[in-house]
Formats: structure tokens, sequence, C-alpha cells
């Protein structure tokens, strides 16, 4: 949806550009030859300023282009704005949410088709990521990073396991077993479900996440890779695995495959907003929530 949304700033901006160039190429000749046949004719001054006056549409361009070239760099390049849509990735993120994505954290992209121009950091466990989804691509997903390039991943009984990606010339790092460790308090799901929450740390990242102890893993569903295990996963070259904090809620790299380096979009800053109440509701009954408001780990 974001490159829809360059693209239409883009045929915006294109024809404003092309009009500015005319005008300063060779309508502006025009109109200074027209002053220097109205001066030598001793025309008043009223007549030579507006002589001398832009067209409205070109005074339109000069004032628009700038601004939509300050849009489109902004929006396609630095920051972009993201509404939560699901419950995927409660508690930290939930429906209503307004975040702030970084355009530039995984590359600079162009606005058009986002081929990354310029390299700047690569994803890390732990990390919220957004991207463009596997299986619609027009559609922007946001999940938590699990599984870097080379990695296995294993989701076994509700729990997480990594064996690190591993180069010859180097010892290869252990196992990582993601410790969960149980809060008391809970939560309802959207669909009115209790859910447990428990703490997880991953590469130094501490957040909370969500498990349902009415629903069951339906592994049978999960996507299948060729010569691996269920519920086993090697992440292929320049490919991540991707998992919702709310984890039998989520659609994720465990369903639809692993996300390619070339989808990624951007990385979560920040809460700007969050709007509460019934998305169906008219916007009187809804609130916003202050407290939400701030930065996403």
């Amino acid at each position: 949806m974001a490159s829809l949304y360059s693209f239409f700033i883009v045929m915006l901006v294109f024809p404003a550009l092309i009009i500015i160039i005319v005008d300063s190429l060779f309508l502006a000749d025009v109109r200074n030859e027209r002053i220097r046949v109205a001066q030598a004719s001793g025309a008043d001054d009223s007549l030579i300023t507006k002589l001398g006056s832009r067209p409205a549409w070109v005074i339109w361009a000069r004032s628009l282009a700038p601004w939509l070239l300050l849009i489109l760099i902004v929006r396609a390049c630095i920051v972009e704005p993201f509404s939560i849509p699901s419950s995927s990735m409660s508690p930290q993120l939930q429906i209503g949410d307004q975040i702030v994505v970084s355009k530039f954290a995984y590359g600079v992209r162009e606005p058009i088709f986002q081929r990354v121009l310029l390299e700047t950091n690569t994803p890390q466990r732990g990390d919220v990521a957004v991207f463009r989804n596997p299986e619609h691509p027009s559609i922007d997903y946001i999940k938590r990073v699990i599984g870097l390039p080379g990695d296995v991943v294993m989701y076994q009984n509700k729990m997480l396991s990594i064996i690190p990606a591993c180069l010859k010339a180097e010892p290869c790092p252990a196992i990582i077993r993601v410790e969960q460790t149980a809060r008391k308090d809970t939560m309802i799901d959207s669909d009115g479900s209790e859910m447990l929450l428990f703490d997880e740390t991953l590469n130094g990242v501490e957040y909370v996440i969500a498990r349902t102890p009415s629903k069951v893993d339906n592994s049978l569903d999960y996507f299948s890779q060729r010569n691996t295990e269920v519920e086993r996963f090697v992440v292929p070259v320049d490919h991540y695995f991707m998992m919702g904090d709310n984890r039998d809620n989520s659609r994720d790299s465990r369903f639809f495959g692993f996300v390619e380096k070339s989808t990624l979009i951007g990385k979560p800053l920040a809460i700007a907003l969050s709007i509460e109440g019934n998305p169906e509701n008219s916007w009187y009954q809804k609130s916003i929530n202050v407290e939400r408001v701030g930065a996403i780990q």
C-alpha cells in the first residue's frame, strides 16, 4: 500500500515539475518579451504587471510541488504511519494503535518499487518489523523477527528454540532456548478468548507474548519445507522468520513461510496515537488512550 501512495504522489509531482520547467525555459521568455513591447509602447504599470504575472496553473504548480516533494521524501524514505489492523502483536501492539515506522532502518529505497538504493542495517532477532505479506504483497504486515538467514527455528508445544546459523570457519553458537516467565495478569483477545501473558527475552530484547490455553497448535497447517520436520524451519539466505507476539492468534512464518529481505518496509519507532473503541463504530464512540503512546520494544 505504501508504494501505491508514493505512486499517487509521484503522479502529482511529475506534471507539476514539468509545468515549472516549461514556465522557466519558455513561458518566462514570452512574458518578458510582452513586457518589453508594452514598455516600448508606453503602457501603464498595471498592464505591465498583468503581462508579467504567471498563469494560475503555473502558480499552483510552483506552490504545490515543493510540498509534494517533501511528503514523498518523508513518506517513502524516512518515516511512514502504520495502523495496527489486528491483535496478532498483542499485548505490545493493539488494534487502533497508530505507529510511526522508520523507512531507512533496513535500507534507503526508491519510492515506487521500493528497491534498495543504499544498504543500512539488517534485522536482528527480537526486532519488530513491517514487511509486505508474502501471500498478499499489497498488504503490509507487522511481526517480530525470530529467525535470521541460516537459523533453524523450532516451535514445539508453544515453546520457541533457535539453532543460530553456523559458519564452518567459526565455533557454532549454542542453541537458544527462549524462556517464558509467566505473568500474573491476563488479557482478553478480540475474539473473547482469555490469554495468558509471558515475558520473553531474545537477543537482549525484552517483550511480552500472549498464549491462549483454549487453542492448540495447528501444526498440520504449518508451512511445509522440503526435507524438514514439522515445527522445524530452516531459514533460507536473504530471508527471515517472523512471528506475532500473540502466538495462538497470528498468521506468520509458521503458516506462510519466510519473508524475503527485499519485502522489508521498515522498523516501528513508537506508538504515536492509540484509538480505543469498536472499529465499526462512529468516531464519537471512540476514545484516545494516551497511556499507550511511546516507544515499541
